[in-house]
C-alpha cells in the first residue's frame, strides 16, 4: 500500500519535472550561445598587448621583432636600418610575413644607401662602400647597390694608383713625375681625392727639402769626413730633415755614423781637454738628447754663455727668465772633475745678475701691461732701476723705449678719436674740425703718421665736397653744347686739388670738340676744293688749320698728298728759264692760276702772324712739311682763341 502510494507520487514528480524540462535546456543553450558570441566579439575587438622591444631577447616571435625593428627603423637611424635588414635578409618566400619583410627591406635598403651617397658626397668614398655592403643580396635594390660600389670602388682603386705612383716618384727624387700625378688626380673630379692632394703637394715639398738637405750634408762629410766643423754642419742640417721623409728614412745609416764620428772626435778633444772652444760651438749644432754627459756639460756651458752675453736676448721676459734658471740650475750639476768646472763658477755670478734683473723687468713689464699712463710710468721707474753696470741695462733701456711711446699714444689717442667723431658726420665745417683734432698731435709721436694719413684722406674728402658741384655744372654746361662756358667753369678747380686732374681732361676734350667744330669746315672745303683739281687753293685753304689744333695733323697729311699730285701733274720746266725756276716757293708764279675761292674764317680762328703764309700763286713744286713742336702748356685758357706756343722747323718735301 505504501509502496505503491509512492510509486504514485514518483511518477507524478517525473511527469512535472518533464514539463520543465525542454524549456529550461533551450534556456541553458541560448544562455551559453550567447555568451560565447560575447566573448568572440570581445576577442575580436580587444587589441592584443604590444611585444617589449626594449627587451629584444625576450621576444620569441619574428611577427614581435620585426614590429620592433620597424618601429627603430622610422628615426632613420643608421644602426637601426641594418639591424632591420639584418632581420628579414634570410626569411624565405614561406615565411608568413615575407611579402612584408620584403616591402621592408626595400624601403631600409633605400635609405641606407641614400645615406652611402651622402658619405660620397662628404668624400668619404670608403664609409660609402662600407655603408652599401650592409645592404643584403635578398633586398630588391641590391643590384643598384652593387652598381654603386663598383663604381665608388673603381674610383678609389684609380685614386689609389695614382697616389702609389706620387709616392714612387717621391721615393725616387722625380719631382715632375710626382707633380705631373698630381695633376691626374685632381682632374678625377672627386671629392674623395681632391681632399688629398693639398697634403701631397705640401709631402712633396717636405720631401724635396729633406732631400736637399741630404744632399748637401753628404756633400759636407765627403769633403770634409774627420773635420769637427764639418761633421757639426752635416748633423745640424740633417737635424733639420722631416723623419717621416723617404730622404730620412734613406739616410739615417748615414746621419747616425756621422753622429758616431762625432762623438768621438768630441770624447778625444775633452778627454785632452784641448781645442775647448772648438767643441762647444760644435755642440751648439748637436740634436739635444745625446747620451755623452761631457757632451751635455758643454752644451749648457755654451748656452750661458749666449745668455750672459747677449745684450739685446729675444723672447717674452717670462721666457727669458726660464731659460736663466734652467741652465743655473744646469750648469750647477757640473760636477768638480769636469774640465769645465772652472770656467762654470765664472759663469755662474753672472748668470745670477742676470736672472735678478730680469726678474726686475719682468715686474716691469706686468705693470706696463696695464695700458694705463700711471702703471706705464711706474713701469719705468722700476726699469731705471737696472743701472748702466747692470748686464740687462741696454734691454732695460730698450723697453723704457717703448713705454714711452706708449704713454705718447694714450695720450694722442683721444684727439685722434675725437677727430675720427667729427669725421663721421662728413660735411665739410666737421671734416675741418676733424683735421684740426688731427693736428694736434705733433711729429715724432706714434700716432704722428696715422693722424696724417687720416689728415690726407679728409682734405681729399673736403675738396671733393667742394668741387664735385663745379665738375657737375661744367659737364652739364658741355652737354648743352656750352663748352666755352664749361671750360671757364671747371677752370675754377686749382691745382693740386683732388679733382684737378679731371677737370684738365674734360677741360682737354672740350677744347679738342671745339677745335673740331671750328677747323672741321675749313678741312672739308679744302678736300672739296682739292676733289675739283683746285690743289693749290686746297692746300692754301688746309694752310690755315695752325699746329696744335685737332685737326692739324689731318691737315698736313693732305697738304703733303696734294703737293705730291701738283708735283706729278707740273710740265717740264725749259733750261732756258730764268733763275726763279730753281726756287720751288717761286713756280707759284702761273699765267693762268687757279682762281682761290674767298673763304672767311670764323672769328674766334685767326691765323697765327708767325706761321708762313701760303702764296697765292699756284704751287709749282712740293711746298715744305712743316714739323711743329707743342711746348709745355702751364694752363688751358677757356678762350679757343688761346694756343699753346708752337715751335716749328721747315723740312724738305717728301720724294715721290
Amino acid at each position: 500500500m505504501e509502496r505503491s502510494t509512492l510509486t504514485g507520487v514518483t511518477s507524478q514528480v517525473g511527469k512535472k519535472v518533464s514539463i520543465f524540462a525542454g524549456p529550461l535546456a533551450w534556456l541553458w543553450l541560448l544562455a551559453f550561445c550567447a555568451g560565447t558570441g560575447v566573448a568572440a566579439v570581445l576577442w575580436l575587438t580587444t587589441l592584443p598587448p604590444l611585444p617589449e622591444c626594449k627587451q629584444p631577447q625576450s621576444l620569441s616571435f619574428d611577427a614581435d621583432k620585426l614590429f620592433c625593428v620597424e618601429q627603430e627603423a622610422r628615426s632613420g637611424d643608421v644602426n637601426s636600418l641594418i639591424a632591420g635588414l639584418d632581420l628579414v635578409r634570410d626569411w624565405s618566400a614561406d615565411h608568413p610575413l615575407y611579402t612584408r619583410a620584403q616591402n621592408l627591406m626595400e624601403k631600409w635598403s633605400v635609405s641606407v644607401l641614400d645615406l652611402a651617397r651622402m658619405k660620397v658626397v662628404e668624400a668619404d668614398l670608403k664609409g660609402a662602400i662600407a655603408l652599401a655592403e650592409k645592404i643584403p643580396p635578398s633586398s630588391p635594390i641590391y643590384k643598384d647597390a652593387r652598381a654603386a660600389i663598383t663604381t665608388w670602388q673603381k674610383d678609389i682603386n684609380q685614386g689609389q694608383a695614382i697616389i702609389d705612383s706620387i709616392q714612387a716618384a717621391m721615393k725616387a727624387r722625380n719631382w715632375a713625375l710626382a707633380t705631373q700625378q698630381i695633376r691626374a688626380l685632381s682632374q678625377m673630379g672627386s671629392d674623395y681625392w681632391l681632399q688629398h692632394i693639398e697634403r701631397l703637394r705640401q709631402q712633396i715639398s717636405a720631401e724635396e727639402i729633406a732631400a736637399d738637405h741630404l744632399q748637401k750634408a753628404r756633400l759636407i762629410v765627403k769633403q770634409s769626413p774627420r773635420d769637427l766643423q764639418a761633421l757639426g754642419r752635416a748633423i745640424a742640417l740633417a737635424e733639420q730633415i722631416n723623419p717621416d721623409t723617404y730622404a730620412y728614412k734613406a739616410g739615417k745609416a748615414e746621419i747616425e755614423r756621422w753622429m758616431a764620428t762625432l762623438y768621438g772626435i768630441v770624447a778625444g778633444r775633452l778627454f785632452t781637454r784641448t781645442n775647448l772652444e772648438g767643441a762647444t760651438a760644435v755642440v751648439q749644432k748637436l740634436p739635444r738628447g745625446i747620451p755623452v754627459p761631457d757632451v751635455r756639460d758643454i752644451l749648457w756651458f755654451s748656452r750661458a754663455q749666449s745668455l750672459t752675453a747677449d745684450p739685446l736676448p729675444r723672447g717674452p721676459l717670462y721666457q727669458q727668465l726660464w731659460q736663466l734658471w734652467m741652465t743655473f740650475s744646469q750648469l750647477g750639476q757640473i760636477q768638480p772633475t769636469s774640465p769645465l768646472y772652472s770656467q762654470t763658477k765664472a759663469l755662474l755670478p753672472k748668470l745670477q745678475t742676470q736672472i735678478q734683473d730680469v726678474t726686475q723687468l719682468n715686474l716691469a713689464s706686468v705693470f706696463a701691461s696695464l695700458g694705463q699712463i700711471p702703471t706705464f710710468q711706474l713701469a719705468i721707474q722700476v726699469a731705471q732701476g737696472i743701472t748702466p753696470e747692470r748686464p740687462r741695462r741696454i734691454y732695460a733701456q730698450t723697453l723704457i723705449s717703448m713705454w714711452q711711446k706708449d704713454i705718447e699714444r694714450v695720450q694722442d689717442s683721444p684727439y685722434l678719436a675725437q677727430a675720427q667723431r667729427y669725421a663721421v658726420v662728413g660735411k665739410p665745417e666737421a671734416l675741418k674740425q676733424a683735421i684740426a683734432y688731427a693736428r694736434q698731435i705733433a711729429p715724432g709721436r706714434p700716432l704722428h703718421p696715422q693722424a696724417q694719413a687720416a689728415i690726407a684722406q679728409w682734405n681729399r674728402q673736403i675738396q671733393l665736397i667742394e668741387d664735385e658741384p663745379i665738375l657737375k655744372q661744367a659737364q652739364t654746361l658741355a652737354k648743352q653744347q656750352r663748352r666755352d662756358e664749361a671750360i671757364q667753369v671747371a677752370s675754377r678747380i686749382r691745382p693740386g686739388r683732388a679733382l684737378y686732374h679731371e677737370a684738365q681732361t674734360a677741360i682737354s676734350s672740350w677744347l679738342y670738340d671745339i677745335q673740331i667744330a671750328e677747323d672741321q669746315p675749313l678741312l672739308d672745303r679744302a678736300y672739296t676744293l682739292a676733289a675739283a683739281g683746285k690743289t693749290a687753293a686746297a692746300i692754301n685753304l688746309a694752310s690755315q688749320i695752325r699746329p696744335g689744333r685737332a685737326l692739324y695733323g689731318e691737315a698736313q697729311g693732305a697738304i703733303a698728298t696734294w703737293t705730291a699730285q701738283q708735283k706729278r701733274n707740273q710740265p717740264p720746266i725749259p733750261l732756258e728759264e730764268d733763275d726763279r725756276s730753281a726756287n720751288p716757293l717761286n713756280s707759284f708764279s702761273s699765267p693762268s692760276p687757279d682762281p682761290i675761292p674767298d673763304v672767311t674764317l670764323p672769328p674766334s680762328t685767326p691765323l697765327p702772324s708767325s706761321l708762313p703764309q701760303a702764296s697765292s700763286s699756284p704751287l709749282a713744286s712740293p711746298a715744305p712739311v712743316i714739323i711743329h713742336t707743342p711746348q709745355p702748356q702751364p694752363s688751358l685758357s677757356p678762350s679757343p682763341d688761346a694756343y699753346p706756343v708752337e715751335s716749328y722747323e721747315v723740312l724738305p718735301p717728301p720724294n715721290h
